[in-house]
């Protein structure tokens, strides 16, 4: 089904399919499990473990290096497996992984050598590193050509593409400690034919169980279901783009900002942007002008792209939901850029605190780099082709024989006097460059010359702030020299004749260290500083390196998110008699402003911890900015609605009456997450209006929803829940000044609540129901008695009436 009408009537049926086996994944349950877990999408899945101290494991041909990068010595090699057969000669991708509740550490790593199994089938297999015992503790059969491989460490399972047959094949981590060596299950990810292809998953449970899968062949985008390993859908995009162009899809990135898969078109088209909100799939826009590998940045503030052919790393700044993305900042990165590795840095104010290095892939051959221009002449960028002159020649440039159509041989006569005929074949003269009565013109040109003088100048690491990008003082990346350089790939059945192919360069971030294959001056690791941006060394291996992969020492903790339910502490309110404070350095007993003219007192702070990391949603007006966790309320036209649900143009209520528009949005990391409560619930923050509360269920209403009814504000429910503690402050407040918290720093007035509304918001509608009733009425009873107390004019009224009623009861008695 290759044209939208036939498409949609496919995508109908398969969404109603798909809709009954989501029904119990609501809004709450997406916001239960961002809570547990780090954002954002990944690269491959181990890179939760990149700050732990671990060693570099190199895997070369036919072996693995084990390499300490603080003494740069290569620690241990193993080159057989666990059936003391050789290692393979050559990998593709592998990561990192270890089971939930266990101490066990594996490597998977995908071989790049087919075999034929015992029922005559080309297969391939994943090689199962045991990294304690540093040794092959098994091997599983896969399908042929696996390249790209992934830690879906959420589920304990590995799932690796095969390009042979354009499935992927999911192993479960408690099948190995179960010594099984069979594949757990087999996921489609094309529609007629198999290709080349990656997947997209999310660590914070923002898109629940979708994943998204790419093939370099066919114009679809295909959705996954991580949760059940099943094929679910796929959207046929070939109606949406320029035609002729993006005949498929490589690389894929997402953004939680606006929801957003990016995709790099095959055979030129740019990057495609879709939006993947709620269950469906819409085109958004094509990029024609921009392509490259893509990664949205750790902390989910930009989308990258290293576009390596054009020597350039493009930032994209994620607009609203439904919008397309536009270009931030164009960085210059000469030599062919690699993949980035990020590593985080001190923070800086707009998000993408992050120093990105990527190794360089430039041909090194010195023979092929202009020494006029100092410009590199061959290439797969830039071709290797149609040579004039003698210089051309000596300079490796490739006669090919331009009366054959694609792909071309090069040039070849057959007699000396022809070679006489023809300037560029002198070397023909010579009867001793005949073979079989023929002789190729330049045999020694393009990928086919390999025996040459490096020059690494061109080559090495490239690194760049993208803080200092983001802030307009930096556009183009730093070279860090004498970074190595690696062999140019071959040419392909398609390619003329010693053309090169696209080149790759793995490497890996470990703590500060970023390690990268390297071939030249011999083959090696290089490993790179990344706080200084200096080369720390340069470690021989034992063969050709073709992949890395960081380990950890020891078993790490899974991540998790700690529990953020508040303002930065960078964030700015106005105390009385003060003036501007940070929040970091209010106290329990202060008078906040809360509106224009009108300060109530701290009495609690529901989150209060100065050195806790958090992810804030970052919103910027023309007038200012405000920075609270996504689920902290931020009032918006008199509704109070979670800062994660606003979108570019929505409208900010101010302190001082007026209003103001959102024109920015970033997620940023800070230290410091601090909540104040005042009496009212509400505060201003650095001159916007904004609860002291959260929205529990997520979402983008203000209302509590049961059943898919909305049943009232939640502003309203939480002020009405805190009426206990603040009852109990109005009797004591020396009881509230004396507030205690938990390691996170949430008040234990808070936790109890806290814990108790996520386990209501897990159950079904009729349980919170009836739960929710009797326990509304019952703080609905505390409110109003707290209402009376504090409402003078009213007490004496209430006592008024009391007192005349039993009066007229005496005189009527």
């Amino acid at each position: 089904f290759h044209q939208h009408p036939i498409h949609n009537k496919v995508y109908l049926l398969r969404k109603s399919r798909i809709e009954l086996r989501r029904m119990k994944f609501s809004p709450i349950t997406a916001a239960l499990a961002a809570l547990a877990t780090p954002a954002h999408s990944v690269l491959y899945g181990d890179e939760w473990v990149q700050d732990s101290q671990g060693k570099f494991w190199a895997f070369y041909s036919g072996g693995v290096a084990i390499i300490d990068p603080e003494s740069c010595t290569v620690e241990e090699t193993i080159t057989q497996d666990n059936e003391m057969a050789n290692l393979p000669a050559g990998w593709s991708d592998g990561v990192y992984m270890q089971p939930k509740d266990s101490d066990d550490q594996y490597i998977l790593m995908n071989s790049r050598i087919n075999r034929e199994n015992v029922a005559g089938d080309s297969v391939s297999d994943v090689y199962i590193f045991d990294t304690k015992e540093r040794e092959v503790i098994a091997k599983v059969e896969t399908g042929p050509r696996i390249v790209h491989s992934y830690g879906v460490w959420t589920k304990d399972e590995f799932w690796t593409h095969s390009d042979g047959d354009g499935h992927f094949y999911v192993i479960d981590l408690e099948d190995i400690k179960n010594d099984s060596t069979t594949v757990g299950a087999k996921v489609k990810a094309h529609d007629e034919r198999p290709f080349h292809g990656k997947l997209m998953w999310n660590e914070d449970g923002t898109l629940v169980n979708r994943g998204f899968a790419t093939a370099t062949g066919e114009q679809f985008l295909f959705e996954l279901d991580i949760e059940t390993d099943q094929f679910t859908d796929q959207y046929d995009f070939s109606m949406d783009v320029k035609p002729g162009t993006c005949s498929g899809l490589h690389a894929i990135a997402y953004s939680s900002i606006n929801n957003h898969i990016y995709t790099e078109c095959s055979g030129g088209g740019g990057i495609l942007e879709f939006n993947v909100e709620g269950l469906g799939i819409q085109f958004v826009h094509q990029h024609l002008s921009m392509t490259g590998s893509l990664y949205e940045v750790p902390d989910g503030s930009y989308v990258i792209a290293t576009n390596k052919g054009g020597n350039k790393l493009h930032v994209f700044k994620p607009n609203g939901n439904g919008m397309q993305s536009s270009l931030a900042y164009d960085v210059e990165v000469p030599g062919y850029p690699s993949t980035p590795q990020f590593y985080p840095l001190d923070n800086v104010d707009g998000g993408a605190d992050y120093m990105a290095c990527m190794p360089l892939t430039s041909n090194p051959n010195q023979n092929h780099i202009d020494p006029e221009s100092n410009d590199v002449m061959c290439s797969y960028y830039n071709g290797c082709t149609g040579a004039q002159t003698l210089a051309d020649i000596d300079r490796g440039i490739c006669y090919h024989d331009e009366t054959m159509s694609s792909p071309k041989d090069l040039m070849r006569v057959s007699s000396i006097m022809v070679a006489t005929d023809d300037a560029l074949c002198q070397r023909c003269m010579d009867q001793g460059n005949y073979e079989d009565g023929m002789c190729t013109c330049t045999p020694n040109c393009g990928y086919c010359d390999t025996n040459f003088e490096t020059d690494l100048s061109k080559s090495g690491v490239a690194c760049v702030d993208l803080g200092k990008v983001v802030d307009g003082t930096v556009s183009s990346a730093t070279l860090i020299e004498d970074a190595g350089g690696v062999k140019q790939g071959r040419g392909y059945s398609s390619s003329n004749e010693c053309a090169f192919g696209r080149t790759y360069r793995s490497h890996k971030r470990g703590m500060k260290w970023d390690a990268s294959i390297s071939n030249y001056p011999r083959d090696s690791v290089v490993i790179v500083d990344m706080s200084t941006q200096e080369v720390a060394c340069q470690v021989d291996v034992p063969g050709a390196p073709g992949r890395i992969v960081w380990a950890p020492n020891n078993s790490v903790p899974r991540p998790q998110n700690q529990l953020v339910l508040c303002f930065s502490g960078e964030s700015t309110v106005n105390v009385f008699d003060k003036g501007a404070t940070q929040m970091k350095d209010l106290n329990i007993g202060d008078k906040v402003k809360v509106s224009n003219g009108k300060y109530e007192t701290i009495y609690s702070f529901g989150h209060k911890n100065a050195k806790t990391m958090g992810e804030f949603v970052q919103l910027r007006t023309e007038k200012s900015k405000i920075e609270l966790s996504k689920d902290h309320m931020i009032f918006s036209q008199g509704k109070a609605l979670p800062a994660g649900a606003m979108k570019i143009g929505d409208i900010l209520d101010l302190s001082d009456g007026d209003s103001a528009k959102v024109t920015d949005i970033n997620i940023v990391k800070r230290q410091g997450a601090f909540a104040p409560f005042t009496t009212s619930g509400v505060i201003s923050v650095n001159g916007m209006l904004a609860s002291s509360y959260v929205n529990m269920q997520g979402g983008e209403s203000d209302k509590v929803i049961i059943g898919g009814v909305e049943i009232f504000s939640m502003q309203s429910l939480a002020q009405m829940f805190e009426a206990p503690h603040r009852l109990a402050c109005a009797v004591n407040f020396g009881l509230c000044e004396r507030e205690s918290y938990n390691k996170d720093g949430v008040s234990t007035w808070v936790v109890a609540g806290h814990t108790g509304a996520n386990w209501l918001l897990k159950q079904n509608s009729f349980v919170m129901a009836a739960v929710l009733a009797p326990v509304a009425t019952f703080f609905f009873a505390i409110s109003a008695i707290e209402y009376i107390l504090q409402n003078v004019v009213v007490s004496m009224m209430i006592v008024a009436s009391v007192y005349f009623a039993s009066r007229k009861m005496k005189t009527a008695a």
